[in-house]
């Protein structure tokens, strides 16, 4: 047949099935669906995973929400959901009656959950494992147990986390709520006393991502302006003890302000108040209420450890600086992850009752009492330690320093200054979790 024939009788063939459409009397096959990864693996929630690796994994069923960080990408029916918090109605169509889950992470803190709760992690071999990172000490002396200091991907949403075990990431009430507190300065009744507190909210706020939540309680004859600024050792460097310009953007942060300006926690007032600033900003704000820390500085040390006594179930881990009992310590019976630092001649709270306070938590968390190194007098540095052998999820690390009752001990130094190694120490014991 000529060619002029055969595209002729082509050109036919093609106006008889499209009038064929037309009438619907014929319908072309459907193109295939495919997931945007292979080979799969079902699961279904609740799930959870930490590792490095690439995955794909395949659902019926995500549960309540999705939540994932420190990952370099994350797509759920070809659609990206890296290192941030979604519930069902932000998903994608199912394709076939499944999402198909697309997960590459490169640390072993990525991770990816779905309604939140635990999980087994797949059998499915990764295709790849990056190297990890090295771990190295904080600071210029060396430590007892040296310190990972993670570098992470810097996620959209979510800061470089290290992740022990399995997370357990819950979301507050705020979460997906229209925000109406903002930052600065707030008043609440608590008491029946009007309460204050400074709030910062990181500038990227998204309701969907639940936040790490960091209080800083100010010291004796402080102020919450004290904390939020830094002013006193040096304006934003140190602003909240140092952790602000750390988190990049990925932590609220709470000053409240004490009566009297301290932290007296008479009848309970304090731990009351810290209850009502907690209730009002994880009703507002997503909050990961797995992730909320505490840290001050003298009686701001004490209220830390005070609320790490009372409220062991709100408060994950405490960094208590230069601190003594003197708010309290009610209940103080259950674990909670502690970091002391202390100074061997502090003149104004003496270092044995730094110790003993420590000791508490060591025997809560599940540690033998032991004795660490601690620098020698004149000699200017400072020595982590950090215990072995109890429970994992709650750590214990002690970090004496050669000085006196300061905040911000620098190393070669009798005197304090921005260039502190505490925010570095505090910074990666609360992103371990």
């Amino acid at each position: 047949m000529p060619n002029s024939h055969r595209w002729i009788a082509l050109r036919g063939m093609l106006a008889l099935i499209l009038s064929l459409c037309v009438l619907g009397i014929y319908q072309p096959p459907a193109l295939a669906q495919t997931s945007t990864c292979s080979p799969t693996q079902t699961i279904s929630a609740p799930f959870s995973y930490d590792g490095a690796g690439t995955f794909c994994w395949q659902a019926s069923d995500l549960g309540a929400y999705i939540n994932s960080w420190n990952l370099n990408s994350l797509t759920i029916n070809g659609v990206s959901f890296a290192n941030i918090y979604a519930t069902p109605s932000q998903l994608p169509a199912k394709i076939n009656g499944y999402w198909y889950v697309s997960y590459s992470g490169s640390y072993a803190w990525s991770h990816f959950e779905a309604a939140g709760s635990s999980g087994q992690n797949p059998t499915a071999v990764p295709t790849s494992t990056p190297a990890m990172p090295t771990a190295t000490p904080i600071g210029s002396t060396p430590t007892s147990t040296p310190l990972a200091t993670p570098t992470a991907i810097p996620p959209t949403s979510v800061p470089p986390t290290a992740t022990p075990g399995t997370p357990d990431t819950r979301p507050s009430a705020g979460c997906g709520q229209t925000r109406t507190l903002q930052n600065g300065t707030h008043t609440i009744q608590s008491g029946g006393v009007n309460r204050s507190y400074i709030l910062n909210v990181p500038s990227n706020y998204d309701n969907r991502h639940p936040y790490r939540l960091v209080v800083g309680y100010h010291w004796l004859n402080g102020t919450a302006t004290d904390v939020a600024t830094g002013q006193t050792v040096q304006r934003d460097v140190w602003a909240y003890y140092g952790l602000l310009r750390l988190s990049n953007n990925s932590t609220i942060f709470i000053a409240p302000q004490g009566i009297d300006n301290g932290w007296a926690n008479t009848n309970n007032r304090d731990l009351n108040f810290t209850d009502a600033f907690l209730a009002q900003v994880k009703g507002n704000l997503c909050v990961d209420e797995s992730r909320v820390f505490a840290t001050g500085f003298s009686y701001g040390g004490a209220m830390s450890y005070s609320v790490a006594c009372a409220r062991p179930t709100v408060f994950r881990a405490v960094a208590v600086i230069s601190g003594g009992v003197l708010s309290g310590c009610s209940g103080g019976t259950s674990p909670v992850a502690y970091l002391g630092i202390h100074g061997t001649h502090d003149s104004v709270l003496n270092i044995s009752g730094g110790r003993a306070m420590r000791d508490r938590f060591v025997q809560n968390n599940g540690y033998a009492l032991q004795s660490p190194r601690e620098p020698a007098l004149n000699s200017r540095t400072h020595i982590c330690t950090t215990y072995t052998g109890g429970q994992a999820r709650y750590p214990v690390q002690w970090c004496a320093f050669d000085g006196d009752h300061i905040p911000a001990p620098v190393d070669g130094s009798t005197g304090q200054g921005g260039n502190t190694w505490a925010p570095g120490v505090t910074w990666a014991f609360f992103t371990q979790f």
